[in-house]
């Protein structure tokens, strides 16, 4: 055929889109003596304008061999695109169909195995009822800006290099491979042609270099693409996240000094707690949980059970058993047996090493008419493992003797509900049971003997409801705790509380209300020092993990403290920790099986103590010295003060403190030495600023400077040689003052339009304005000395670094210059790339505190980032992230918990390439069968 591929879009949507997906095709896997990769038709000519070249789009469609859709409103409006559709499912397969979403949304309705069309918003009307299963497409609705339309970008190279294996009907991956295989051939015919030319062997060891430098360049390029992929498209078969570790440490690696392998360390590693997504399961997945020792996982559902083998953080299947639904599961307490419960009530021992069945007990009741539900909830192992406790649907529990396999005793201990049991931790005489999805008659949790199967205790976990509610309960590893839901908030309970929970929060005798926890899913850490929550709504679906300090029973903020959270994962069933409290596995809708890991990030963050403990919390705005040893901040509008470290003590201690009578303190700045000082703000007559030196002992006030109008200044700086003085006040004016005359200018900035300027920072060079406002979202730049737009930016020189949900309440440039951090109130933080505005991470800040809102961020001189930070019980909070690249890659090495595998580092790099024994992380060994 005379084409690979037919384009139809709409014009007015994707008129820029196309042309550039276009070109991509054409390039990506091109050998090095032809023009183009592939043949791609693409109408240039608008048909609305022109119908008389309907003749030759049918003649293209007819010549091409796939049919490339891209999905807008705009398409699916188009009256030539539903021509082309219906020519194509005529005359065509639907399978070679490919949609690419521009614009708009694709629903699915799984029950009609059809698109959604109250939700479908993009696609023609004649493609109702095509598909019988959900068809896969491209999301590009991300890729609006000029600069993201290029193969530059890793999304939409990703996302070209997806079309572009198809229409070769070779893997992504061996596409990815030949275009760098194409780029290599042409650089060596490069370097052959300067060899032949220049005939000297210093220009042909220097060429080499050059060759191999460019190489590894490339090959970074390529690493920092699939470490995206992984991150962006984590539950993907190739999305692994030990991968992308392990992907930004080899770049690194290779190139230390390129700035894209710095790029590949920040977004991969601080993206997201999750180290592993497991693929086996297809259908809901019940419980998941970890071996005593660590060494298993074990995960049911509703097409059964899977042993997972985890050796050095890699987890694989051990062995499958697929014959029927599972509902529960459980360790041996020696890890030799793993015990299932099915939905029909059947009780399955199994081998953990071999998946032989050890026995299999068929529920009695079973098809005999009885209509109470035997599905099993739970099963428990007694701590010398000789008795097993289930528990069943509708309240039974039974009593097992594991040798010979017979109930020893069943008993109803429950009326009704889905109820979990428990063998009490410390006592294998006791066992707890509680409902976890309770019904209008039994919303107790219930403690019994196992000597006379009496109860011993009772608790009110919950309020009587006319419908059946989710109640999720656990008990801690002591038998001395446990965790239930009350209303929209979670209690932490001792043992020995009150019986009835108090409707009012009035809550005594060592009940916690925790109204910021998630209440939804509970679990404990094996050594009992820390719980994770989970809680789902309509937007979002947050784990929360908290310390528990257990000498701390007195007091509820100081007993309980939040380690951190994390929000991407949804539709959980089951939630475990790891034995060694590193991990947390959970499973659920779909067979979604997922490992993340707790300290993700730790060795990363940390609070500056020192700075957090004085009075300064950098609300208004902060500064400091080029040394960083001396910061100067304002307390309230009228009093600023200057702290210097004192390395004797290790504390920030308070030299000065300047007041003023006549002026609203707003902004701050100090000059590289520290010994002078700039109070920028506002007066009865306008715009003001102080100067003030800074002596050992004293503050002098030095001079006053005014500017017309009534606004503030927003911000204030001194160049490095401290001749000039620069100020952006809130009205949007730009002014600046030379030190030895105070002469005024004023600088128009374009574009500004009298946008009220909220947030604002001058580059390290005073060369570079950065503000945003509420009056429209992104970053504005602008050029100090002409107040022109920053150099490659549009007329209204703004870029769009990712704070679309919140107002921006911080900015700062590194000391290079070269990147930028912004900050958000939604406790959000971005670093992006100033030269060309394109976003490099997305952080959401947790720490161990609870960071409810930034205020405000500095770049230090060691590339550490700053934050000013409040908490949810209003604590102020400083702190610092490490970005330094070195601790960046060793970090990667320690999350991911291993190197590449032999197979693994062909499928990514290939020997031809790079030499495996060059790996990054290689100190984490594997055994020989591992590789």
């Amino acid at each position: 055929m005379a084409y690979n591929a037919f384009i139809s879009y709409s014009h007015a949507a994707d008129g820029k889109l196309a042309p550039a997906l276009h070109t991509a095709l054409h390039r990506i896997a091109r050998p090095w003596n032809k023009i183009r990769a592939l043949h791609i038709f693409r109408d240039h000519t608008n048909l609305s304008i022109a119908p008389e070249l309907w003749g030759t789009i049918l003649n293209a469609l007819s010549d091409s061999q796939y049919f490339i859709l891209l999905a807008s409103p705009g398409a699916a409006a188009s009256k030539w695109v539903q021509q082309e559709v219906s020519y194509w499912l005529e005359n065509k397969s639907k399978n070679t169909l490919l949609i690419v979403l521009t614009e708009g949304d694709i629903g699915w309705d799984s029950e009609r195995n059809d698109f959604d069309w109250n939700l479908t918003t993009v696609l023609p009307q004649n493609l109702r009822n095509v598909f019988t299963a959900e068809p896969f497409y491209i999301d590009l609705r991300q890729q609006k800006r000029e600069s993201q339309l290029s193969l530059r970008d890793p999304l939409f190279l990703d996302a070209a290099a997806t079309i572009a294996a198809t229409l070769h009907g070779v893997s992504k991956d061996e596409i990815v491979g030949e275009d760098l295989k194409q780029h290599q051939i042409t650089k060596r015919l490069v370097r052959f042609t300067i060899i032949v030319l220049i005939g000297l062997l210093v220009a042909v060891t220097f060429g080499f270099y050059t060759a191999e430098k460019q190489k590894d360049a490339t090959l970074v390029e390529k690493l920092y693409v699939q470490a995206n992929s992984a991150i962006q498209n984590p539950g993907d078969m190739n999305g692994d996240p030990v991968h992308a570790h392990l992907l930004a440490a080899q770049a690194y690696q290779l190139q230390p000094d390129n700035p894209t392998a710095y790029k590949a360390l920040l977004s991969t590693l601080l993206s997201s707690h999750t180290h592993q997504y497991l693929h086996g399961h297809t259908q809901d997945i019940h419980k998941a949980i970890y071996s005593p020792d660590g060494n298993y996982l074990a995960s049911v559902g509703d097409d059964g059970l899977i042993l997972w083998k985890i050796h050095q953080d890699k987890v694989a299947k051990k062995w499958v058993n697929f014959d029927s639904a599972m509902s529960a599961v459980a360790f041996s307490p020696d890890n030799q047996q793993v015990v299932t419960g099915g939905k029909n009530g059947d009780l399955i021992f199994w081998d953990s090493i071999d998946g032989k069945k050890h026995e299999l007990i068929v529920d009695k009741n079973a098809g005999n008419g009885d209509t109470t539900s035997q599905k099993i909830t739970s099963i428990s192992f007694s701590t010398d493992g000789k008795q097993l406790l289930t528990a069943t649907e509708g309240g039974m529990l039974k009593l097992w003797d594991v040798i010979t396999k017979k109930v020893l005793k069943a008993w109803r201990g429950h009326k009704s509900g889905t109820i979990e049991a428990v063998f009490h931790p410390t006592s294998n005489g006791l066992a707890i049971s509680y409902p976890v999805l309770s019904s209008n008659s039994d919303y107790h949790m219930r403690m019994w003997s196992l000597v006379d199967f009496k109860e011993v205790k009772r608790w009110q976990i919950s309020s009587p409801s006319e419908e059946a509610t989710k109640e999720p309960t656990a008990v801690s590893p002591d038998g001395q705790h446990l965790l239930s839901k009350y209303l929209r908030n979670l209690l932490f309970w001792n043992i020995d509380s009150h019986e009835v929970l108090k409707k009012k929060l009035e809550l005594k005798n060592g009940e916690i209300l925790l109204d910021k926890a998630g209440h939804d899913l509970f679990a404990f850490s094996s050594a009992g020092n820390q719980f994770v929550s989970n809680e789902v709504s309509i937007t979002s679906s947050l784990l929360t993990v908290w310390n528990i300090n257990h000498l701390k029973t007195n007091d509820k903020n100081q007993m309980i403290k939040l380690k951190d959270t994390w929000n991407d994962v949804r539709s959980l069933h089951s939630l475990a920790f790891s034995p060694d409290g590193k991990k947390i596995v959970g499973g659920g809708k779909d067979g979604r099986l997922v490992i993340w890991n707790v300290s993700a990030g730790e060795s990363l963050s940390q609070s500056w103590i020192e700075l957090s403990e004085t009075d300064i919390d950098g609300n208004i705005d902060f500064a400091f010295s080029h040394n960083e040893k001396r910061i100067a901040s304002i307390v309230d509008y009228s009093v600023a003060k200057v702290f210097d470290y004192d390395s004797t003590t290790g504390k920030f201690v308070l030299t000065h403190k300047i007041s003023s009578s006549d002026i609203a303190f707003r902004s701050i700045a100090l000059s590289q030495d520290g010994k002078q000082l700039l109070l920028g703000g506002n007066d009865d007559n306008g715009t003001a600023l102080e100067i003030w030196s800074l002596t050992s002992d004293k503050s002098i006030f030095v001079k006053k400077l005014s500017a017309s109008g009534n606004s503030f200044l927003r911000q204030v700086a001194f160049t490095q040689n401290n001749k000039k003085i620069y100020g952006i006040t809130e009205d949007g004016i730009l002014l600046s003052w030379d030190t030895v005359s105070f002469k005024k200018k004023e600088i128009p900035l374009k574009g500004n339009a009298d946008d009220s300027i909220k947030k604002a920072a001058f580059s390290p060079d005073r060369k570079i304005l950065m503000a945003s406002s509420d009056s429209y979202e992104g970053i504005k730049l602008w050029e100090t000395a002409t107040g022109e737009c920053y150099k490659g930016f549009k007329e209204d020189c703004r870029i769009q670094p990712g704070h679309e949900e919140s107002s921006i309440s911080g900015l700062a440039f590194s000391p290079d210059g070269k990147l930028a951090i912004s900050t958000s109130e939604a406790s959000l933080w971005v670093l992006w790339d100033v030269a060309t505005g394109d976003v490099i991470v997305r952080k959401q800040h947790n720490n161990a505190n609870e960071v409810n809102e930034i205020w405000g961020t500095y770049f230090l001189s060691n590339s550490k980032i700053l934050f000013s930070t409040l908490n949810y019980e209003k604590e102020k909070r400083w702190v610092v992230w490490d970005t330094r690249p070195a601790n960046l890659a060793a970090h990667a090495c320690e999350v991911a918990g291993r190197h590449f595998t032999l197979s693994e580092w062909n499928k990514f790099i290939g020997n031809e390439l790079l030499d495996y024994e060059k790996r990054a992380c290689k100190k984490l060994a594997f055994n020989q069968t591992d590789q």
